[in-house]
């Protein structure tokens, strides 16, 4: 994302592409139902992941899911601007996430950390989506930065 981009969203509140782009979702696991349990920062979040059964059943746990697709600053950084983004990014998904509202996330896959890699969707709004239009996130998809 570049400076200009970050500058217009930042002025104005405008976006330059939709936010709301379709997640591919192909091959995920859905989990609807899910419910927020907690905001670690911009990109992870701690949710129980709740599903039915073949047999009925309702099967549930709580899991560390990071955001795919995208990439927050660090809360945690030495650059005091940094760490600032970073809270604004933690921030806004709080505004999107409260802790108890209900969720569907698509598992992909777990990283490196054994976090679940997925997509999370709250009242139909893609969270990582959000972010990126919102210049809140960079695209990533497991690069080392």
């Amino acid at each position: 994302m570049t400076e200009l981009h970050h500058a217009l969203v930042e002025l104005c509140g405008l976006a330059l592409w939709p936010a709301q782009v379709a997640p591919d979702v192909t091959g995920a696991t859905a989990f609807r139902n899910s419910i927020v349990h907690r905001v670690i920062d911009g990109d992870t979040l701690d949710v129980w992941l709740i599903r039915k059964e073949d047999t009925g059943v309702f099967t549930a746990g709580l899991r560390r899911v990071r955001l795919a697709h995208v990439d927050t600053p660090e809360l945690r950084s030495k650059d005091p601007a940094e760490r600032a983004a970073a809270a604004a990014a933690r921030d806004r998904v709080l505004e999107l996430a409260r802790p108890g509202q209900l969720a569907t996330v698509y598992e992909y896959d777990r990283d490196k950390y054994g976090r679940t890699l997925a997509t999370i969707e709250v009242t139909g709004i893609d969270i990582g989506q959000t972010l990126l239009a919102e210049g809140l996130a960079d695209a990533y998809e497991g690069e080392t930065r």
